[in-house]
């Protein structure tokens, strides 16, 4: 999927769903920047703290854990309009 990202700018990877296995999440940031990282929570039959504990303890910047976390999510909701 780095290389689907990689290709088209409005291709986001998102880490929750599947199994993630040491150093991918610096691979995503490196290949792609943290800015296209997701971090969800479409899939409540998953425990959720193992991908936290992914990208927390993962070798990337404060400012890329953040963006994973939450500030990517937050920059594509704002782009949504709902009627009025």
């Amino acid at each position: 999927h780095v290389e689907l990202a990689k290709k088209f700018p409005n291709c986001f990877l998102e880490i929750t769903f599947t199994s993630v296995t040491s150093g991918s999440i610096e691979y995503m940031v490196e290949e792609v920047g943290s800015e296209r990282v997701l971090y969800g929570s479409d899939a409540p039959m998953r425990d959720p703290y193992p991908q936290f504990g992914w990208v927390a303890y993962a070798d990337i910047s404060e400012q890329d854990k953040r963006n994973i976390f939450g500030r990517n999510m937050e920059k594509i909701l704002a782009r949504v309009k709902l009627p009025e």
